[in-house]
């Protein structure tokens, strides 16, 4: 899930939000839709024309300045026809906090700095190399010197200071090689009520000095001795990092997977955290059954203090605590959580692992991690789930949340009418985009699993196994569906809920 939208509150928001606040043009179908003529128009894509080979970092996270910096070695591959004069890099955090800055860029085997151009977006940055072209099949080691202001924000990236220390959340902070297709870097806006990025799998190492108090939490395999902790992350879209001075981590295998349950020292929520963990290892263990095997040998399970939601990144999964602050556990949010925790588990599945372009066609995550949530994880009527209701109910005189098998759709909208869920994400408002990509995306998935029958969970498992460490597209999907089944009432429901017009 994205940081703004929880799982539950798509459906407090359901009544109020259906119909409003999307664009006027999503508010009716087109009266001639031809998705599958669309996407066999569309030829088979070729392999990313520039990509990054790997990241080896070298950092300091300064808790009493909130900073970290130090540099990153970004080795390149040209594979595009023709030489490279420029490389597109996005530093989001320069967007976000903007006394962030990348120092310097040189090519580390010739010793050449580069010269840096901002992009349209502010997130933006191109190295120029107009004298010291990358030849098409060459690789090169950019040396990128940054540092990295976090803001004290409540947020997937920032920091969150209590008495006895600090909490980092380190996600979208360093500098990352831009997609590069068809001759043009990506500079799509960053966004704030989702994600922006688009990432091929690349891999990293990273040595971060910190101090010697505090716990970190990373994608892929962390070690930590005497304040220096190493880490290596192959075949992951992004890094990301947490650090704080006042978590401790109970550790678990799940089925030969290293389960990392972190539990940050706030009062009156050890059984919150118990919900979070027995919710996530059931929900690591229903995909690992229904849709493929997990990427990584780890999943790390942070609790914080987000903005709303919670937020996945590879291997790791940040999930959030209640706005009151310490012990202040409202009604449903048991429930609320040990669903949330289950969309975010399954993002290690679509969007980890099956990459998309989650500004240009959100859904393809975040309609798929809905749909596992609610349909899968939520219909196994599983012993974690109900143990989440049993909290709710013992720690919450008037709790109402309580789990019904009967009534599985906790996403619906409160509208018949439904709208193109495969839109770029500054075609919906921010409440918009919940609605439709979330909830219908959600909602033709399940329609699809309706029509479909057993032929849905064989399709929706080769999915995964056929492109799993790859990036996939809308009209991709639907060649796969209609691979598996072509008869006119799942053609219907593709032209229903899909826009050939903006299928990619």
């Amino acid at each position: 899930m994205k940081k703004i939208i929880s799982v539950l509150l798509i459906l407090a928001m359901a009544l109020a939000l259906a119909g409003c606040g999307a664009d006027d043009k999503a508010s009716a179908q087109k009266a001639k839709n031809d998705v599958i003529a669309a996407a066999n128009a569309i030829h088979t894509r070729r392999a990313p024309e520039c990509r990054a080979v790997s990241y080896d970092m070298d950092l300091a996270l300064d808790a009493e300045k909130n900073l970290v910096s130090g540099y990153e070695d970004l080795v390149i591959r040209n594979d595009a026809n023709v030489p490279l004069d420029r490389v597109g890099l996005r530093y989001y955090a320069e967007a976000l906090a903007p006394e962030s800055e990348i120092g310097a860029v040189r090519n580390q085997d010739a010793g050449k700095e580069y010269e840096l151009n901002p992009g349209k977006d502010d997130s933006v940055v191109y190295v120029m190399m107009e004298e010291d072209p990358l030849p098409a099949g060459e690789t090169r080691t950019l040396r990128i010197e940054f540092s990295t202001v976090i803001p004290e924000l409540d947020d997937r990236f920032g920091y969150h200071e209590k008495e006895n220390g600090k909490m980092f959340l380190l996600t979208f902070w360093a500098p990352q090689l831009a997609a590069y297709e068809n001759g043009r870097w990506d500079e799509s806006p960053y966004f704030d009520p989702g994600e922006s990025t688009y990432n091929m799998m690349s891999d990293y190492t990273v040595k971060l000095t910190a101090p010697e108090d505090y716990v970190v939490a990373a994608s892929g395999k962390q070690k930590t001795r005497q304040g220096v902790t190493t880490i290596t992350a192959p075949n992951v879209r992004e890094m990301a990092i947490v650090a704080c001075n006042y978590m401790t981590v109970e550790k678990e295998k799940v089925d030969g997977v290293l389960f990392n349950m972190y539990r940050p020292a706030y009062e009156g929520f050890d059984k919150l955290y118990d919900v979070m963990r027995d919710n996530a290892k059931a929900a690591l263990r229903l995909f690992r059954e229904t849709i493929g095997e997990y990427l990584y040998s780890e999943l790390d399970i942070v609790p914080a203090f987000l903005s709303a939601g919670g937020m996945e990144m590879p291997g790791l999964v940040i999930e959030s605590l209640p706005e009151g602050g310490e012990g202040s556990v409202p009604t449903g949010f048991y429930y609320d959580a040990a669903l949330t925790v289950a969309h975010e588990v399954a993002h290690q599945w679509f969007y980890c692992a099956v990459g998309n372009d989650q500004f240009s066609e959100p859904w393809l995550d975040e309609s798929f991690a809905t749909f596992c949530a609610n349909y899968l994880y939520h219909e196994t009527a599983n012993s974690a789930l109900r143990a989440a209701n049993r909290a709710e109910k013992e720690l919450n005189e008037q709790a109402d949340m309580l789990y019904h098998p009967g009534e599985p759709n906790i996403y619906a909208t409160s509208t018949d009418e439904v709208h193109y869920i495969n839109l770029p994400c500054d075609y919906y408002s921010e409440r918009g985009y919940g609605t439709y990509v979330y909830s219908e995306g959600a909602e033709f998935l399940d329609a699809l699993r309706q029509q479909m029958g057993d032929s849905f969970s064989g399709m929706l498992s080769d999915w995964y196994a056929a492109n799993a460490s790859g990036v996939v597209h809308s009209s991709d999907f639907v060649r796969k569906v209609t691979e598996f089944d072509s008869s006119p009432e799942v053609i219907g429901i593709l032209n229903t809920y899909l826009s050939d017009e903006y299928l990619r």
